[in-house]
């Protein structure tokens, strides 16, 4: 590239046509190739707008990608009713109950009017009022006695045998441990904190491998109920499916589920695609409609499905904030006033499923 002293020297218009052309070639080969830069850059910062724009109002994104800057905003439409109790809705009132565990009688002893005294007066009536406690944090311990006797006969001492769950010398029964796998299945406080809530609330302080073998014990009697909801699912007409992804060990793993408007499926495993349905076996075993969000792994699996609105509704939304087209808008409306108008769709016809023994379910091992 000449430097603007050689471009303005006589040299360079003395040198020729073949020069000249020469240098208009090369100056507009440069711009060229800057125009190309500066497209490239004008696209890439699109995108990187595009995509710090998005989050789970208008995407795939979860709620929780969304940090706390941004506040998700829900796609429900507003009803017009005002906030509380509707017209007609049957309210819940606390009523007084006809055997209360303890009652304490509040007796004048004076007149309000005379001052006259009343201990010798009898009752004219009573008002109840009713105040709803919790028991006092007091373990109940029942003790188990094996009784033994001397044979009159032989002189063999002989003692009466504890039941079968009563296998230590000191442990915990089935409520306490209950309270335990609710408090950490269904609420989802870690270890320490449900031993902390075990004790502040009931006071029982069991240790972790307490409430390990809780958890365990609680998988497998429940063995047969999570057999039976994955065998109505397989039935089922219509169901969700879709996974998340949760922190086992530190490092990522995978919680599938599988439901309908009355069953829900949860399995955890290591993996989140193909891999992960057969192991689990309940997808490749269901011939019903799936609904899911479009990822690839289901799309691959045979048989009918149907898209998620929900998903649908943001990835709609997404689009309308990056170009403002009214056709978008307009299927926004539609698709709302769709579900306004069908709130429960009957089910779509399905073909007949198969029977396949072989798509038996295979029941995870449970995470500690």
């Amino acid at each position: 590239m000449l430097s603007r002293d050689e471009t303005r020297s006589v040299a360079i218009y003395q040198a020729g046509p073949d020069v000249m052309v020469a240098l208009v070639e090369q100056l507009l080969a440069t711009q060229a190739t800057l125009e190309q830069q500066v497209t490239g850059l004008t696209v890439r910062v699109t995108e990187l707008e595009a995509r710090w724009n998005k989050d789970s109002h208008n995407s795939h994104q979860p709620p929780s990608s969304d940090g706390p800057a941004k506040r998700p905003r829900s796609l429900r439409q507003r009803s017009g009713k005002k906030s509380g109790g509707q017209t007609g809705h049957p309210g819940v009132t606390r009523v007084l109950v006809d055997d209360p565990a303890v009652v304490i009688p509040h007796r004048p002893t004076v007149c309000a009017e005379c001052g006259a005294w009343l201990d010798s007066v009898p009752e004219a009536g009573r008002e109840r009022r009713q105040v709803i406690e919790i028991p006092k944090p007091r373990p109940e311990v029942t003790e188990h006695q094996a009784v033994q006797k001397v044979c009159p006969v032989c002189q063999t001492v002989t003692a009466g045998e504890f039941p079968a769950e009563v296998a230590q010398a000191v442990q915990y029964g089935p409520r306490a441990k209950a309270a335990a796998v609710y408090l950490q299945t269904y609420q989802l406080l870690p270890y320490e904190r449900a031993v902390e809530a075990l004790g502040d609330l009931l006071g029982v302080y069991p240790s972790e491998g307490t409430l390990t073998n809780a958890q365990s014990t609680a998988y497998t009697r429940l063995a047969p109920v999570e057999q039976a909801i994955q065998d109505s699912l397989r039935q089922a007409d219509v169901a969700h499916v879709d996974e998340t992804g949760i922190r086992v060990a530190g490092r990522t793993e995978w919680v599938h589920v599988m439901s309908t408007h009355f069953l829900t499926f949860y399995a955890h495993h290591a993996k989140r695609g193909h891999a992960a349905f057969e192991a689990i076996g309940l997808l490749l075993g269901f011939c019903g409609r799936r609904v899911h969000d479009a990822w690839a792994p289901y799309l691959k699996l045979a048989g009918l499905y149907a898209l998620c609105n929900a998903h649908v509704l943001r990835e709609l939304i997404g689009l309308y904030e990056e170009t403002g087209q009214a056709w978008v808008q307009a299927l926004l409306r539609l698709l709302l006033s769709m579900k306004a108008a069908v709130p429960r769709p009957a089910p779509p016809d399905r073909p007949p499923c198969p029977p396949d023994n072989a798509l038996a379910s295979k029941r995870p091992t449970p995470v500690a």
